[in-house]
């Protein structure tokens, strides 16, 4: 359970995020970067399994004090504290950006998503999660707990990428086939700008 909901939360943020990297990037670089940190990822996991297999340590601060004593210990702990806390912000940014426009789209009005925001709707929203999901699953003792979670949280990145893959070829042959805001402009293979790379890199 601990591998998946680890998978869940890396592989969850990254595919919500990657379209807005490749908008910015553009095909050909983005493309180049999703190589090289998938290169990267690979390569720090087969190190964090040969140092874990070493030490005989099973968790990362433990693998972080065998490795370089009590303060780098403490420094991984403060790292996964802090990774964890921006991914639920990433989420409920993205709730508080998407719940909003599907209720007025489902309601009937069209002009949802073209930059009016309903703040005290978006608030509501937020706070009811924050205390009905987030709040209590964030709660619990144990992650096996999550394993359910974790499993329908996976199959909505599936379900994601999959909707993604349909839009993005109904708009490769046709733009106007998709009326949203994802097919406005052109895709492009390089950044427009030094600022466009230097925003989606880190993503």
């Amino acid at each position: 359970s601990t591998l998946f909901n680890t998978v869940n939360g890396v592989i969850g943020a990254g595919v919500l995020a990657l379209p807005y990297a490749l908008r910015l990037d553009g095909a050909l670089v983005g493309g180049l970067l999703i190589l090289l940190v998938a290169g990267l990822s690979e390569r720090s996991a087969t190190m964090l399994l040969w140092v874990s297999d070493a030490t005989k340590q099973r968790l990362y601060a433990g693998i972080g004090g065998a490795v370089g004593g009590p303060i780098l210990s403490r420094v991984v702990d403060v790292a996964v504290i802090l990774q964890n806390l921006g991914l639920l912000i990433g989420y409920l940014v993205i709730c508080g950006d998407l719940i909003p426009e599907f209720v007025a789209y489902s309601r009937g009005d069209t002009d949802a998503g073209e930059g009016t925001i309903d703040w005290q709707f978006r608030a509501i929203i937020l706070a009811v999660l924050s205390a009905v999901v987030f709040l209590p699953l964030s709660s619990l003792k144990s992650l096996d707990a999550l394993r359910f979670t974790t499993i329908v949280g996976l199959v909505c990145v599936l379900f994601f990428v999959v909707v993604s893959a349909v839009l993005g070829s109904m708009t490769a042959v046709d733009p106007h086939t998709v009326p949203c805001d994802a097919t406005r402009g052109e895709m492009k293979l390089v950044p427009a700008t030094f600022v466009d790379f230097l925003q989606s890199a880190p993503l």
